[in-house]
């Protein structure tokens, strides 16, 4: 598995297994995975950052939520964002700064991050682990 998750297969959206060790390292790689779908190897643009703050009723809903947020910048100011930095992260909240860069254009149109089978728990090694289906 490269960098925290990998994509697994799925009918029509896509689906990927995101790990990591703590809360903070499972959101970034969700959040890595899901820039790369937007842009894949081109290179950056101007840098650019947004705040962000979310609440949600359990860690699950939490990243979901997150990843949502995110994609609605990324729409919004034309920016794929593959970097964030955490203020505070519990299993109900989120205040962070993400950073990404400009595009012209994104490879992929994501149109939602969905809650269908995400449910982050721990795996066999002790690592966070969950689903993310990104519908297209």
């Amino acid at each position: 598995m490269l960098s925290g998750y990998r994509r697994l297969k799925h009918t029509s959206d896509i689906k990927i297994l995101v790990k990591g060790e703590t809360l903070e390292n499972l959101f970034s790689n969700a959040l890595q995975a899901m820039a790369k779908i937007l842009v894949r190897g081109r290179l950056a643009g101007r840098q650019c950052q947004a705040n962000i703050k979310v609440n949600s009723s359990e860690e699950t809903s939490l990243l979901i939520d997150f990843l949502s947020e995110v994609l609605f910048l990324s729409a919004k100011r034309g920016a794929v964002f593959d970097k964030v930095k955490f203020r505070y992260l519990d299993s109900c909240q989120l205040s962070a700064v993400v950073l990404g860069y400009k595009v012209d254009r994104f490879d992929k149109d994501i149109k939602a991050v969905t809650y269908h089978e995400a449910q982050i728990k721990r795996n066999k090694k002790g690592e966070l682990e969950t689903v993310v289906i990104f519908d297209l």
